[in-house]
């Protein structure tokens, strides 16, 4: 229990009583004496004990209690709430300077000074003379520290100007108003009437050649600057060579660093005030944009097999990398895909998840030239996102995709840090809390290591901080989103997305699936996939009277094979379902398979008789449209065609028999040769026959 007065916030500080530290702690009233006494002769106002008389009680200051009696106490939170404020010695002089005690001596200021320099100066001249009146009542030395040391401090908290903020500064001054000095002259401006400044600053060399050493992408220091101004004043003749400190004093000037912008050059982050930004609106829709990129995931290694370039299979360690598609309007992380190094099938799997999860494409699409960018793979997956509408913007540089840039630092600064296994940020972070320590890095890989922390276990530990990501409100965690009370799930959910488009099943399975290139037979596709046979029977018949034999383009879902979507090139052709195939043997008879296959066959049947008879029936009607035949002459000779002629030869079973006899005996009397003399009877030998076919045509 406290009583009034324990517990006082005095001269900036919290104290605690003799009476409540005995009543709290194990300190014993002895050695509560000897401590105090051997504070009072310690020269260092933090020393172990420090204490206070205040309105006859002695005060403990709280920060110079040991740590093993301090944490007997509540915390530090607890006993400032309770504490009492009192007005220390130091806190009312200043006060009473500034409420009022200045305007006795704004007169000796008013002179070569506005009214704000004034009344500045003029409550310097108060507290100063009110420390000598503190110090002339109480006979207080000057030798002691202990009084302007607190009011060193005091003035440092209000922010008094024209007063030294170190305590030895502060005591002369105060001696030599005691010594007869004037207030004006014992409170003054720095550097008054010097015009050094101005002098170098309207020289066109000095400015020039500061702005030549500063402006040179070289990236001097200001030591640098000054020894290279001075060896060329020095050249130069010139005897006034302006200081280190004005040297430093004019390049931090605005108007200096306007100049000299490209001194950290054109990327630094030292110069970006004076970068052109244009102000960008967000995207208003879920859907509007996607952004992806890849970062490697901030936990601590797991264990792998890889296989040289020998085909030896090596034991290793490898961190996890993650490749993200986000949505911009949302910041909602629609699909990801973990790997080792990012690729474009990394990529193109990070895509096919989000699309299955959101059953949409974007209206934009940005990514940076990632490793893989230029193969036939990615290639193909652009060329039909470009066909179907969807924007592809290449970033070149970080600030094209700035949005999952920052989001990666979020994740990692609130999500993964809260992981044990979180190791820190980047090797380049220089803030206090980027990385956690060796010693506690080893422990987790000690243990990481005994659980068997692999490939699996790594990506349900990201699984696990995405997922508490996408379901916790923005307002829990983010001061520029404080007043959004949805979570990045809840505001896709929530969101019209009037510019996506839909992606239907066989799309999906076009774009991400596998492909493979099948005929079609026996009334089925028949793939082997995974060393596993899949049978798919087509039930649509003119898919079968026009593409049995021909090989089309069969996609297949990569987690659901009970589908194949056929396409003949680009073209869809039509989706068909997986047939179970029969089995006849055992107590698990099933034969349902067989009566598919026969209605397929049976609509197959019934679609070639319907053609068929359709074809008869078009051909019934166009033989009634010709004209009627010739009749033939009674000699079994075609009207108009002249006996014995080679047309006769050629009207085949079109003429009599007669007809073309006569034609035929014609056309070996004209092509067999004449009897010659020498080749009459008394000759054994025989002539060739020779029958030129040509002259048929």
């Amino acid at each position: 229990m406290t009583s009034a007065g324990d517990i006082i916030n005095w001269n900036a500080g919290l104290w605690v009583s003799q009476d409540y530290v005995l009543r709290t702690t194990e300190v014993s009233g002895g050695y509560l004496g000897v401590a105090g006494t051997r504070a009072r002769r310690a020269a260092s106002p933090a020393r172990s004990w420090h204490h206070e008389t205040v309105g006859g009680r002695r005060y403990f200051m709280y920060s110079s209690l040991p740590a093993r009696y301090s944490a007997q106490l509540p915390d530090y939170a607890d006993l400032a709430r309770q504490a009492v404020r009192l007005q220390g010695d130091a806190e009312a002089i200043v006060s009473e300077a500034v409420a009022g005690g200045y305007k006795l001596h704004l007169d000796a200021f008013r002179e070569g000074n506005d009214d704000a320099r004034m009344k500045r100066m003029a409550t310097s001249a108060a507290i100063l003379c009110g420390m000598k009146a503190y110090i002339d009542t109480r006979g207080l030395s000057y030798k002691k520290s202990d009084f302007f040391r607190k009011m060193a401090n005091e003035l440092s908290i209000n922010h008094v100007k024209y007063l030294p903020k170190t305590w030895r500064g502060l005591r002369d001054k105060v001696e030599a108003y005691a010594a007869g000095a004037a207030l004006n002259e014992v409170v003054r401006t720095k550097n008054l009437g010097n015009r050094n400044a101005a002098r170098f600053k309207n020289n066109p060399l000095i400015v020039g050649w500061v702005c030549d050493l500063a402006g040179s992408q070289k990236n001097y220091s200001g030591a640098q600057i000054y020894r290279n101004l001075v060896r060329q004043c020095q050249a130069s003749g010139l005897s006034k060579i302006p200081s280190m400190r004005w040297i430093n004093y004019f390049l931090s000037s605005p108007k200096t660093k306007n100049l000299i912008k490209d001194r950290y050059g054109a990327g630094s982050r030292h110069n970006c005030n004076y970068r052109g930004n244009t102000p960008m609106q967000k995207a208003p829709n879920a859907g509007d944009c996607w952004e992806i990129d890849g970062t490697r995931v901030n936990i601590i290694d797991h264990a792998a097999v890889e296989t040289d370039a020998g085909g030896k299979r090596r034991h290793v360690h490898k961190y996890l990398y993650i490749v993200v598609v986000r949505d911009v309007m949302s910041g909602l992380p629609v699909g990801w895909e973990y790997c080792h190094v990012e690729s474009s099938s990394a990529v193109i799997s990070a895509l096919a998840m989000a699309v299955r999860n959101t059953g949409y494409l974007p209206c934009e699409l940005v990514h940076d030239r990632f490793p893989g960018h230029n193969t036939d793979e990615w290639q193909w997956v652009e060329c039909e996102l470009r066909r179907r509408g969807i924007i592809m913007t290449v970033a070149h540089k970080a600030e094209g995709k700035a949005g999952v840039e920052r989001w990666f630092g979020t994740l990692q600064d609130v999500f993964m840090s809260e992981n044990e296994k979180y190791y820190g940020q980047g090797v380049k972070s220089t803030r206090r809390h980027a990385h956690r320590t060796p010693e506690y890095i080893a422990e987790m890989q000690r243990k990481a290591t005994k659980n068997g922390f692999d490939f699996d276990a790594a990506c349900r530990e990201t699984d696990a901080i995405l997922h508490n990501h996408n379901n916790r409100p923005y307002s829990a965690y983010s001061k520029k989103f404080k007043h959004i009370s949805e979570s990045p799930q809840q505001l896709h959910d929530m969101s019209e997305r009037p510019n996506a488009f839909d992606v239907a099943d066989h799309e999906y399975c076009y774009l991400f699936g596998l492909k493979r290139g099948i005929s079609i037979r026996n009334y089925m596709i028949t793939a082997e996939i995974d060393r596993q046979t899949h049978y798919y029977g087509i039930d649509d018949c003119d898919v079968t009277a026009l593409y049995t034999g021909v090989k089309l383009l069969c996609c297949f879902d990569r987690e659901d094979r009970s589908r194949v979507h056929v396409y003949n090139g680009e073209n869809y052709v039509g989706t068909f379902n997986e047939i179970t195939p029969a089995q006849r043997y055992g107590p698990d008879r099933d034969m349902r398979a067989v009566g598919k296959i026969r209605k397929i066959v049976a609509d197959n049947e019934a679609y070639r008789a319907r053609e068929l008879a359709e074809i008869a029936a078009r051909k019934r009607q166009a033989e009634a449209s010709l004209p009627p035949p010739p009749s033939p002459s009674p000699n079994g000779a075609c009207p108009g065609v002249q006996s014995g002629s080679e047309a006769a030869l050629l009207m085949g079973a079109l003429i009599g028999k007669h007809e073309h006899e006569a034609a035929e005996t014609a056309f070996l009397n004209e092509t067999l040769p004449a009897a010659s003399p020498q080749n009459s009877g008394d000759s054994d030998e025989e002539e060739d026959l020779f029958i030129n076919v040509n002259r048929q045509y």
